[in-house]
């Protein structure tokens, strides 16, 4: 409900309730319309480091398939993918992406596992460090479990270091 009263008025409101209450006591009365708030759509958080460097050291095919995992990845950073639908998507052949999917797995951004039910398939995590899909205590809780299923080492990857 909209409130359509001039400025005056909320002032004369004010007045009268602390008028009404006594001089002995001090009344605060704020009276504000809040707006609704938009709904955002999806988003990750991509963290400036991890951008800023991946894209001085990562080749042009492995930044293409970074971002294109990114612009999929479900929350918590799974993405389910084989090679085929992948250099399809890209229009990239299989052999570039492989190499490049390979590159982003020995930087650590990519981590792989095997599909549990489709032996085509990989599943893949976008390293928390790197970028993020959900909230901060979500991320936290993310990298403890990646790192206690020993998806990413509890200790740094000298490759990683210049990423984040």
């Amino acid at each position: 409900m909209s409130l359509e009263l001039p400025k005056k008025a909320f002032y004369e409101i004010q007045k009268t309730v602390q008028n009404n209450v006594g001089n002995d006591r001090i009344i605060e009365v704020k009276i504000q319309e809040k707006k609704p708030k938009g709904k955002l759509p999806p988003a990750v958080f991509i963290f400036q480091k991890f951008a800023l460097e991946a894209s001085k050291i990562l080749s042009p095919s492995a930044l293409q398939v970074i971002i294109y995992f990114i612009g999929i990845t479900e929350f918590g950073n799974y993405v389910s993918m084989d090679i085929l639908t992948l250099s399809e998507e890209l229009k990239l052949s299989e052999k570039t992406s492989w190499r490049a999917l390979k590159e982003l797995k020995e930087k650590g951004i990519v981590v792989e596992a095997k599909h549990g039910q489709d032996k085509r398939r990989k599943d893949y995590w976008l390293h928390p460090d790197a970028v993020f899909k959900g909230g901060s205590a979500d991320r936290i809780k993310k990298r403890l479990e990646m790192q206690e299923q020993g998806l990413i080492p509890k200790q740094e990857n000298p490759n990683q270091q210049a990423l984040w």
